[in-house]
């Protein structure tokens, strides 16, 4: 009884410096040569929030900041329209969090894409201060070894 109250103090802290808003710092993949490159699809100078509520829900968008304005603002044509997809990532659902393992898993509701709704996406994590790394867990793009996706608290 008293370890099942411990870890779950210990889960609750965790999960209460995870709660807020965390502004898109970088997203970069580590190679199999060692070197360091932007996400390709969002570029070198991503923009983006995430959200984590003490609730238990987790929302994100972020994007490429080097998307070109739609020439017709109100409706996009079928190639601008397609690389909504290439180049955003936005899903929104709840989260469960297991400290002791590093690992944060968004349970998918709501996804730019109908194909990822009722998924998890697993993320191992770091928190320092106002700084959060998330870790996709693999399988990640052929010649990465590593993601990283870098966020700071809104304050």
């Amino acid at each position: 009884m008293i370890l099942a109250l411990l870890l779950a103090a210990a889960a609750q802290h965790a999960t209460a410096q995870l709660v807020g808003t965390w502004r898109l710092v970088s997203a970069t993949q580590r190679m199999a040569d060692g070197h360091e490159r932007p996400d390709p699809d969002l570029g070198p100078r991503p923009r983006g929030y995430i959200t984590y509520t003490a609730t238990g829900r987790v929302c994100t968008m972020i994007g490429s900041s080097e998307r070109p304005r739609w020439v017709d603002g109100a409706h996009p044509t079928p190639a601008e329209a397609s690389a909504i997809f290439a180049n955003m990532v936005a899903y929104c659902g709840t989260y469960t969090l297991d400290e002791a393992a590093g690992v944060v898993v968004h349970h998918v509701e709501l996804d730019l894409s109908p194909n990822r709704i009722g998924t998890d996406r697993k993320r191992f994590f770091k928190l320092s201060g106002d700084r959060l790394e998330l870790h996709p867990a693999p399988p990640w793009p052929a010649g990465v070894r590593d993601w990283t996706v870098a966020w700071r608290r809104v304050r």
